[in-house]
C-alpha cells in the first residue's frame, strides 16, 4: 500500500498523521497470491457486435493487440514520442473527415496504450450516425490502410512536432503553477505501474533533443508493426432497431477483405499560405480609461464604443482568458427563425474564417496556444476563449475576422446538421436523456426553446438565415464588452485592443434582449413516468418563483442551498443508504425577469423512491422551521471562506464574475474579498430559515419521477 499526498502541507505533521492512521494496520498472514492475467493472442480476427434497445449511440472500435512495451530507458522514451506523433497525425486526418459535408462519424481518434494484462493495443475508435456502422468501419480501415501503404507527409510531421513541442513548452511555463492533482496521479501511476516520473524540465529537454531526430520513415514503419491481420478485434455497439440494424459478422469480415484489396490513394495535404489577416487595421483612439484599484481592474472605452475590461494576474504563467457579450441573442428572432439563430454561431465557427475553411485554419494555427469562438445564446452574443500571452495578437485577429469576414460554407452546414442529427436521433432511447427531456417539457410547457432539439428543428437550419442572423448580431460592436484576465502586460495589450477591437464596425444601435416567455409552469405539479428496464428510478423536484434580486438575497439563497446539500447528503445517502448521491442546486437571475429555481435530483432503488422524497422534504421543512444546525452552518461558512480564497487566485473566477457584474449592471467592487467576508461572518441560522420559508413554496413546485418499465417501447 502507498499513501500519496500532494499540496500545501506541513510534511512532518502529515507524516505523523499517516503513521497514526495507517501504522497499526496488520498485513494478512496468508495473503492471496497475485495471479498474472495474460490475454491470449490469436491468428484470426475477433468480431463482437452488441445491440441494446437503450443505447443512444453507435460506436466502433478497431483494435490491434501487441506485446506490452515499457518506457524505462531513453530509447524507449523516444519511441513513446514516435507513437505520439503517429497518433497525432492520424487523429488530424480523422478530424478532417469529420468536417466533411457527409461525415462518416461524429468524431474519431486513434491511440496506442497499455491495455489488459500483458498487452498493449493500437485502437481506432469512432462514434457514427445511426445506421452508419458499415461506412464508419470502412473509413477507419481505409485510413489505417492509407498510412500503411503511403505513410504521412512532411508537412503533417512538421505540424505535429510543432504542436507537441508547443504543448510541452506551455507545461514547462506553468511548472510552478501545476495542479497538485497532476502530481498525485503521476505518483500513483509510478507506484502501481512503475511508470517513470521525470520532471517537466527533463521532459522538455528530451523532446527538444529527440523531435528533430525523428523521421517520417520510422513513423511510417509503425503502421507495418501495428496494422496487422493477426490479433485484430472489431467491436460494434449500438441501438437495437429494426429500421437501422447493425452489420452482422459476415458483413464486417467482407469489409475487412474489401478494404485490403481496394485502391487507396495517398493523402493530399491541403494547406493555404495566405496571411490570416491581409491588412492590419489602423488603431483607434482609447477615449476613456478608468481604474478600479481596489480589485486591480482597468476599464477602457474605445472610439467605436467597445468596452474592454482588463484584469492582469500572475495566477498562471501562460494563460489569458477572454470573453465578451452584447445584449440581444436569439431572443430577438421568431420561433420560425429560432433553429437558425440558436445554431448560427456554431455553424459559422465550423465554417472557418475569411479565406480559410476550418481544416486550413487549424493548420494555419499550428503551434499557437489559443482558442476563440463566437456564441449566440438566448440573451447575448459574444465570444469565449483563451490564449497564451505570445499568441494574443493572433487571437484578436481572429476576433476581428469573426466580426468582419464570417465564411458562408454549405458543406460546413451539412456536416454540422448531419452530426447534430445523428447525436439526437436516437438519444431518447436512453432513459436518462428521455427523462431529462420530459422534465424540461413538463416544466416549460413544451416550449419550443427548451429541451433537446428535435430532428425537425435541426433540418430547419437554413444557411442564408444563419449567415444573415450572424451578421446582424455582430454588425455593431458598440455595445460589446470584452474581458481579459490573465498574464498580460497592460502596455502591450492596450495597442492590440485599440487595433483589432477599436477598428470593428459600429452602428451605435440601441437594442436589448426580449423575454421569450419560457417560464416554469405554475402550481403544484406531480408527474410519474415509466421508462427503461434497469432497476433504477429517477427523481427531479423543482421549486421556483419570483426573486427580489439583491446581494443579500443572493447570498442567503446560495447559503441555504449549501446547507441543504449537506443535510440531504447525510440523510439520503449516509443514513438511508438510498442514493449514491443527491444533487441540490439553485439559480437566481435578474433577466429577463427576477426569478429563482431550486433543483433536487437523484437516482434511487425504485422501492425507496417515496421514502427518499419524504426524507428530502423533511430536510426542507426542518430548514423552514429551524434554519441550520450550528455544525452545518460552521461547515458552510468555512467552505465558502476557503473556496473564496482559492477562487480569487483563479483567472476563470475573475473572468466569469466580471462578466456577471457588467451584465447585471452591478458595481465591480462587490467582487472584493472583504465584502464577502462580512457576509460570511454575518450569516445566521435565521437567515437560512427565512430563506427556506421564502423559496420552498409548495404552490410552485414540479415533481417528476421515473420508474422502470420492462419492455418499454423506444
Amino acid at each position: 500500500m502507498s499513501v500519496v499526498i500532494v499540496g500545501d502541507i506541513d510534511v512532518d505533521k502529515m507524516e505523523e498523521e499517516i503513521k497514526a492512521r495507517f501504522g497499526k494496520l496488520q498485513n494478512n498472514a496468508s495473503p492471496r497470491k497475485k495471479e498474472a492475467n495474460n490475454v491470449p493472442k490469436h491468428k484470426e480476427t475477433l468480431v463482437s457486435i452488441v445491440s441494446d434497445k437503450e443505447a443512444p449511440f453507435t460506436n466502433i472500435q478497431l483494435m490491434y493487440k501487441h506485446d506490452h512495451v515499457t518506457t524505462k530507458t531513453l530509447k524507449e522514451y523516444r519511441e513513446s514520442i514516435v507513437r505520439r506523433l503517429y497518433n497525432s497525425m492520424l487523429g488530424a486526418r480523422l478530424d478532417e473527415l469529420a468536417q466533411s459535408a457527409e461525415p462518416p462519424f461524429n468524431f474519431a481518434y486513434t491511440g496506442y496504450s497499455s491495455d489488459l494484462g500483458n498487452i498493449d493495443s493500437y485502437s481506432s475508435y469512432a462514434m457514427v450516425p445511426e445506421g452508419g456502422a458499415e461506412k464508419g468501419l470502412r473509413v477507419l480501415l481505409e485510413e489505417n490502410e492509407r498510412v500503411l501503404r503511403h505513410g504521412f507527409t512532411a508537412g503533417e510531421l512538421e505540424r505535429a512536432k510543432t504542436d507537441i513541442l508547443t504543448g510541452m513548452e506551455r507545461a514547462y511555463k506553468e511548472r510552478d503553477k501545476t495542479d497538485s492533482r497532476r502530481f498525485a496521479s503521476r505518483y500513483v501511476a509510478h507506484f502501481v505501474d512503475d511508470v517513470n516520473i521525470p520532471s517537466i524540465g527533463d521532459e522538455i529537454k528530451l523532446y527538444k533533443d529527440f523531435l528533430p531526430t525523428i523521421t517520417l520513415k520510422e513513423i511510417d514503419g509503425l503502421a507495418k508493426k501495428w496494422v496487422t491481420d493477426e490479433n485484430r478485434v472489431v467491436v460494434i455497439t449500438g441501438p437495437e432497431k429494426a429500421s437501422a440494424p447493425l452489420p452482422d459478422e459476415g458483413l464486417v469480415r467482407s469489409i475487412l477483405e474489401e478494404v485490403k484489396k481496394a485502391e487507396i490513394t495517398p493523402y493530399v495535404d491541403n494547406v493555404s499560405d495566405a496571411p490570416l489577416l491581409a491588412d492590419i487595421p489602423i488603431p483607434a483612439e482609447i477615449k476613456e480609461e478608468r481604474q478600479m484599484e481596489n480589485i486591480g481592474v482597468t476599464e477602457l472605452e474605445l472610439a467605436n464604443g467597445v468596452k474592454v475590461v482588463l484584469k492582469p494576474t500572475d495566477f498562471k504563467n501562460d494563460e489569458v482568458l477572454i470573453s465578451a457579450f452584447s445584449p440581444g441573442g436569439s431572443s430577438l428572432y421568431s420561433d420560425e427563425d429560432y433553429p437558425s439563430a440558436s445554431n448560427a454561431a456554431r455553424v459559422i465557427d465550423a465554417s472557418g474564417i475569411g479565406e480559410f475553411d476550418l481544416t486550413q485554419l487549424q493548420k494555419k494555427l499550428t503551434g499557437k496556444t489559443l482558442n476563440i469562438s463566437p456564441y449566440i445564446s438566448e440573451m447575448y452574443e459574444g465570444f469565449n476563449g483563451f490564449s497564451s500571452p505570445k499568441d494574443l495578437e493572433t487571437t484578436l485577429q481572429l476576433v476581428h475576422l469573426y466580426f468582419t469576414a464570417p465564411r458562408k460554407d454549405e458543406a460546413a452546414l451539412q456536416s454540422y446538421v448531419a452530426k447534430q442529427s445523428s447525436i439526437f436521433k436516437n438519444l431518447m432511447a436512453n432513459p436518462d436523456y428521455w427523462f431529462s427531456d420530459q422534465v424540461s417539457k413538463i416544466a416549460y410547457r413544451n416550449h419550443t426553446r427548451r429541451g433537446f432539439p428535435t430532428e425537425e428543428q435541426l433540418q430547419n437550419i437554413k444557411l442564408d438565415r444563419v449567415v444573415d442572423i450572424y451578421k446582424e448580431r455582430f454588425a455593431d460592436a458598440s455595445d460589446f464588452t470584452f474581458f481579459f484576465t490573465g498574464n498580460f502586460d497592460m502596455e502591450t495589450i492596450k495597442p492590440l485592443v485599440a487595433t483589432y477591437l477599436g477598428s470593428l464596425p459600429s452602428t451605435y444601435r440601441k437594442e436589448n434582449f426580449k423575454d421569450v416567455n419560457a417560464n416554469y409552469i405554475n402550481g403544484a405539479i406531480k408527474k410519474s413516468l415509466t421508462r427503461g428496464s434497469a432497476p433504477k428510478a429517477q427523481v427531479n423536484i423543482i421549486y421556483h418563483g419570483d426573486f427580489k434580486w439583491d446581494a443579500v438575497n443572493r447570498y442567503n439563497f446560495k447559503s441555504m442551498i449549501d446547507v441543504l446539500r449537506i443535510k440531504m447528503r447525510e440523510s439520503m445517502r449516509e443514513d438511508k443508504g438510498g442514493v449514491y448521491g443527491v444533487r441540490v442546486s439553485g439559480n437566481t437571475s435578474q433577466f429577463p425577469n427576477p426569478e429563482y429555481s431550486i433543483n433536487i435530483s437523484f437516482n434511487a432503488d425504485p422501492p425507496m423512491v417515496e421514502e427518499l422524497i419524504k426524507t428530502a422534504k423533511a430536510d426542507i421543512n426542518y430548514a423552514r422551521h429551524n434554519g441550520a444546525d450550528e455544525k452545518d452552518l460552521t461547515k458552510v461558512k468555512e467552505t465558502q471562506r476557503q473556496s473564496r480564497i482559492k477562487d480569487l487566485k483563479e483567472n476563470r473566477f475573475w473572468n466569469n464574475n466580471l462578466r456577471f457584474v457588467y451584465q447585471n449592471n452591478l458595481d465591480p467592487s462587490i467582487i472584493e474579498l472583504d465584502n464577502f467576508e462580512e457576509s460570511i461572518n454575518g450569516l445566521t441560522s435565521d437567515d437560512i430559515k427565512n430563506a427556506a420559508k421564502l423559496y420552498f413554496d409548495g404552490n410552485k413546485v414540479i415533481q417528476v419521477t421515473m420508474m422502470p418499465a420492462e419492455g418499454t417501447e423506444n
